[in-house]
């Protein structure tokens, strides 16, 4: 049963949702949602730095040639795709968003079980140092899973979102968005207050579609549509490493846990 609608804000876009066929998905995409029959006991997450497809859960170690496959999103055993993104909470609990649900995750398995039911779709997951729940799509919002409500950080219309956010140990979000002068010039990375709402570009990265943001070893990382971890600056949003790394990324997200 779900325990609650999670209401965000009205009048947004569908947030290129379905932004690519995933080369993972095995079939069809029906467009339906598994129904689930219950929350399983299972352990916090272990690992630094998680990875998604629209299917798939991963791990990945930097300097590590390849990701680690935990398995296929499944809820109840059916598939579940469409999977955006993932984020990590203070706990260890694994969360995972598609289409209009929260889902939270086995971080063992890959297996799913509803949290809430969203109003619109969201793009970006990610937990902030403190330990409350971020999405975003057009807009920013702290989410409650336990269905206590949400506020608004950055209202839609400022930015169009790329594909992520995260929160980092200083406090802060970083968000990828569009580069409005300049797609294919490269996402901007965008600092976000979140006691404020204030905003601040820090540079052109010189990638699009940075679809996953992750954190390992005091770096942050993005992960592209088509397949790349490159390293980047918080401060300047320069780019300093470019590893090819098979796969379509949609989501990535860090452990807050082990910072």
């Amino acid at each position: 049963m779900i325990p609650i609608l999670l209401a965000l804000l009205s009048g947004c876009n569908d947030y290129k949702l379905l932004r690519r066929e995933d080369p993972n998905a095995g079939g069809e995409d029906t467009g339906t949602v598994p129904v689930d029959t219950g929350e399983p006991p299972v352990e916090p997450a272990t690992e630094p730095l998680y990875l998604n497809s629209g299917t798939t859960l991963y791990t990945w170690t930097p300097g590590d040639a390849a990701p680690v496959a935990v398995g296929e999103f499944r809820v109840n055993g059916e598939a579940l795709t469409q999977v955006t993104d993932t984020a990590v909470d203070l706990d260890g609990n694994l969360y995972a968003v598609s289409d209009t649900w929260l889902f939270q995750v086995d971080p063992a398995t890959a297996e799913a079980w509803q949290v809430a039911a969203l109003d619109e779709p969201l793009m970006g997951l990610t937990c902030l140092a403190d330990g409350r729940l971020v999405g975003a799509g057009e807009s920013v919002v702290i989410l409650d899973p336990q269905g206590n409500g949400r506020s608004t950080v950055v209202q839609a219309g400022a930015y169009t979102t790329s594909g992520d956010i995260i929160g980092l140990p200083d406090g802060l979000l970083y968000w990828t968005v569009e580069n409005p002068d300049d797609y294919e010039a490269g996402d901007l990375l965008v600092s976000v207050d979140p006691a404020t709402g204030r905003t601040e570009v820090r540079g052109v990265t010189g990638y699009p579609e940075i679809f996953g943001l992750g954190w390992a070893d005091n770096h942050l990382f993005g992960f592209t549509s088509d397949g790349r971890a490159i390293r980047i600056s918080t401060t300047t949003a320069i780019v300093y490493d470019d590893v090819e790394l098979s796969g379509s990324w949609w989501g990535a997200t860090t452990n807050p846990v082990l910072w």
